[in-house]
């Protein structure tokens, strides 16, 4: 198997790494603009979230919310100030733990092929792990929500089209904790939704907390 795994199981080496990771952001003196004229500019003093809290950013319609969470996802990079969580660059984050911050965007993408699939977003069949696909479905709701429909056998169609509103972002939550992440960053994730749904997905963010800083 690959460096690190053995049969699908994470080694010593790999769990240490894990264990050193802290789910703590820190914002310090943050400027970010998108254009060179600084005619719209996103300032944040100082913003520390600790680890297993959940923290809802509220604002306006062009406010700066999703710019907030790309910064933190390392998407873009601030003008001036420091970004960090566990202590470094959110970047460097990513490439020493791949899957340990999820994402959650208001707009799902789904593509042809299995329910598995989608959430695993097409890993070899070998890299599977049918039991943490299987905790993922549930935690998300999916399989509640499918209606005794056998998930793993259940085919997506193009683009989603078979799925609702709201079982696309089941879906996306299940993509987001498939690689069990400490980590999750929802953008407007329920906007759309109506109230019963966006209460169900409430109630999986909720299980979270304490575990998972969101």
């Amino acid at each position: 198997g690959e460096k690190g795994s053995v049969n699908g199981v994470k080694s010593k080496e790999t769990n240490s790494m894990t264990e050193k990771f802290t789910a703590r952001i820190s914002l310090k003196n943050v400027e970010f603009s998108y254009n060179a004229d600084r005619e719209w500019n996103l300032q944040i003093a100082q913003l520390e979230i600790e680890e297993g809290c959940q923290v809802a950013i509220v604002g306006p319609s062009g406010g700066g919310k999703s710019t907030l969470a790309d910064l933190i996802l390392g998407v873009i990079e601030p003008d001036k100030g420091e970004i960090t969580i566990s202590d470094i660059p959110p970047r460097e984050v990513i490439q020493k733990w791949p899957g340990i911050i999820g994402y959650v965007p208001q707009k799902i993408t789904a593509f042809k092929g299995s329910l598995v699939e989608n959430v695993t977003l097409g890993a070899s069949f070998e890299e599977v792990s049918i039991d943490r696909v299987n905790d993922v479905l549930n935690l998300s709701h999916m399989n509640k929500n499918l209606n005794s429909v056998d998930s793993f056998n259940f085919e997506v169609m193009d683009r989603g089209t078979n799925l609702s509103g709201g079982q696309l972002q089941r879906l996306g939550i299940a993509r987001a904790l498939y690689s069990d992440p400490k980590v999750m960053i929802f953008d407007e994730a329920t906007s759309a939704l109506d109230g019963q749904t966006e209460a169900a997905i409430a109630e999986t963010i909720n299980m979270l907390k304490g575990r998972v800083t969101v």
